[in-house]
């Protein structure tokens, strides 16, 4: 159900009484809602489910830090917290599907965007014992400048297509140590 009651959060969604509505409407908007959740719990890959309470504790915390912190202080702490490792990725598809999840909980996170997904997934690599690289790009918009960022690890791209990445000017800065 795009767009309906459980996608906008609505009382309804929750089950509760709703001004104007009898209790058998309020129980077929209720019935909707779960539908709807169950369809899309279903449309995601196992790994995707996996990766939904880890990587929402995670994108939470990355969120807090650069609410207190800014990008660059984040990324140190996080750096330190989590040091490169040297080991070659596994099992890309997982990965994949850990920045499906975090695109996912990052919808429901309000002005969640690129950059904090981004860091969420590069600390989680880190973490576990990867070397990935956080990259940042920008390009001309309608508006002005625009920036995008995404991960790369063992030449491989994630939150992002090639073709996608293509279309910004990769920044290039020191790594975080």
């Amino acid at each position: 159900m795009v767009g309906g009651a459980c996608e906008r959060g609505s009382i309804a969604a929750e089950g509760q009484r709703v001004a104007g509505k009898t209790g058998g409407e309020q129980m077929d908007s209720t019935r909707e809602c779960d539908r709807s959740l169950r369809q899309r719990w279903r449309a995601m890959s196992r790994d995707e489910r996996r990766a939904l309470v880890p990587g929402a504790w995670r994108l939470a915390v990355v969120r807090g830090l650069m609410a207190r912190g800014g990008f660059g202080r984040t990324q140190r702490w996080l750096a330190r917290w989590a040091p490169a490792g040297g080991a070659g990725l596994t099992e890309p598809a997982r990965w994949h599907a850990r920045a499906a999840s975090l695109a996912r909980l990052a919808r429901r996170m309000p002005d969640t965007r690129c950059l904090a997904r981004s860091l969420t997934l590069w600390w989680w690599m880190r973490a576990s014992g990867f070397d990935p690289q956080l990259r940042m790009g920008v390009r001309p918009g309608a508006f002005g400048i625009e920036g995008h960022a995404w991960v790369e690890c063992d030449g491989l791209l994630f939150d992002e297509t090639p073709d996608g990445a293509s279309r910004y000017s990769r920044l290039e800065w020191g790594r975080p140590e």
